[in-house]
């Protein structure tokens, strides 16, 4: 069983407190098994955000992407933070980080 997120990418780039910001994860089934029940998951721990897709399968050889929308809080901070970026079931579980900045 394997699953790798293969690309990351977030709108808009430019971001201040109270944005909303759509995260676009694509993930694919590099494994030999057909993967049931898999979700993505967007964490940013120092905001207190975490938001996730609903439960999707994915086919061996097959690839998704997938679309997180999420507010920025008002009262975050200028400054870049660590965003975790998780693709899992209870078999497979991949990870990817990015820095978002806000302004």
């Amino acid at each position: 069983n394997k699953v790798e997120i293969s690309a990351v990418h977030y709108l808009p780039e430019d971001i201040t407190a109270g944005d909303y910001v759509n995260f676009t994860v694509t993930t694919n089934n590099v494994g030999t098994q057909n993967e049931e029940e898999l979700r993505v998951s967007v964490i940013i721990y120092e905001l207190g955000v975490k938001k996730s897709t609903s439960y999707f399968d994915l086919d061996k050889d097959e690839k998704t992407t997938r679309n997180i929308a999420f507010q920025i809080p008002v009262d975050a901070q200028a400054g870049e933070y660590l965003v975790k970026i998780n693709a899992s079931n209870d078999k497979v579980h991949e990870t990817a980080y990015r820095l978002l900045s806000i302004n």
